[in-house]
């Protein structure tokens, strides 16, 4: 076992690795442990932000990069890709590309080519965790849909909201608005047995 010292603060959430090397994508965030949600003052606490990290197993060395100020958590890849190398992620956002929560947005991240696309909800919607479900068949890492819970603060319901993963700019590509809320924040997954 290797201990590697970093300044940063680091939770994992999507990390690979090649010959000497691992890598991850990091988000940090943190709220005070007890509060209440609803009186949080978000622009007190450090955004969660996507880091790079890669330790160098053979010399023990850590690099870290921040890789966008964009206020993010939650992200989420294709799940062929996980435990590999890969090119797109997804996760919710803040509305404004500087600043903290709410999540109001769904952001997309090309790795390769620095590209980001973000759909939001605002100034009403609040998003919750996305999840990204591949197009059967499908040739490209993209290909498929995002689905995401937004929770309707006007009329105090929660919709689900379908996007194409490729063009967040077509907008939502179907809503389903229940006659309910489902509260904000609440995680979840997909499966192919069974959708949580």
């Amino acid at each position: 076992m290797q201990t590697f010292i970093n300044q940063e603060n680091l939770k994992s959430e999507k990390s690979y690795s090649q010959k000497d090397w691992q890598g991850g994508y990091e988000s940090l965030t943190e709220v005070e442990p007890n509060s209440d949600y609803r009186e949080t003052n978000f622009e007190a606490n450090a955004p969660g932000q996507v880091w790079r990290f890669a330790l160098n197993l053979s010399e023990q060395k850590v690099q870290s990069q921040l890789l966008d100020q964009r206020a993010c958590e939650f992200p989420v890849i294709h799940p062929n890709y996980v435990g590999k190398p890969y090119r797109y992620f997804y996760s919710s956002a803040a509305h404004n590309s500087k600043g903290n929560a709410p999540f109001q947005a769904i952001w997309k991240v090309d790795l390769e080519s620095d590209k980001k696309q973000v759909w939001s909800a605002a100034p009403r919607g609040f998003v919750g965790e996305p999840i990204f479900i591949p197009r059967e068949n499908s040739l490209q890492e993209d290909e498929g849909w995002i689905i995401t819970l937004v929770y309707d603060a006007e009329h105090h319901r929660t919709d689900v909201v379908i996007l194409d993963a490729q063009n967040f700019q077509a907008g939502a590509i179907a809503k389903l608005h229940l006659k309910h809320h489902i509260p904000y924040g609440l995680h979840g997954s997909f499966t192919t047995e069974t959708f949580v």
